[in-house]
């Protein structure tokens, strides 16, 4: 006999979850990885490609699980779960993660993420699938940058406040330019 996922991922330390809460299931888990190539158009020719940067990752995962396994899960002393005894409490709990917009670990089968935001959330009902809850998340990787701050030495500070002064650069005129462009 299987367990569902999240009683197994108990007691076999499965690491899957989303904030702590772990599915029964993951139906779909994709990982979207990319760089961005800066262009720049010059003067005649192809643009210059100098310079990339990572985005933050996406993932897009869907998850289930039962009304029947949170009943059980809200029984055991040692779950996560404990107080969550329906489908529509975890649905209450994704919602309350994304209105929030607080960052949270998320890990994957394939990764851990350890700040996300929930950047969508989409449930769909049937006929088939009324006493569970299906749910497609993308969760937004966040990239955080670090600041310091360093006092700049004294020797250095003395001639900060001084700025160059305005020089008069004489009186220009402009000069139409043959096939120029014109708006």
């Amino acid at each position: 006999m299987a367990l569902n996922y999240s009683l197994e991922a108990l007691i076999f330390e499965r690491k899957r979850s989303i904030a702590g809460i772990v599915p029964d299931v993951t139906i779909i888990e994709e990982h979207t990885d990319s760089v961005t190539v800066t262009k720049h158009p010059v003067d005649t020719g192809a643009n210059i490609a100098d310079h990339a940067y990572k985005n933050p990752a996406v993932v897009r995962c869907q998850f289930g699980w039962s009304d029947s396994s949170r009943l059980i899960n809200s029984l055991l002393d040692f779950s996560i779960f404990k107080g969550m005894q329906t489908t529509a409490d975890i649905y209450e709990f994704l919602q309350d993660l994304q209105k929030k917009r607080q960052p949270f670990a998320l890990r994957t089968g394939k990764r851990y993420y350890p700040q996300v935001i929930l950047t969508e959330l989409r449930v769909s009902t049937t006929a088939e699938s009324e006493s569970c809850l299906l749910v497609d998340c993308t969760f937004e990787e966040l990239l955080v940058a670090r600041m310091q701050i360093v006092s700049l030495a004294p020797e250095y500070q003395k001639d900060a406040s001084k700025t160059a002064s305005m020089k008069n650069g004489g009186q220009r005129n402009p000069i139409p330019v043959q096939g120029a462009f014109r708006s």
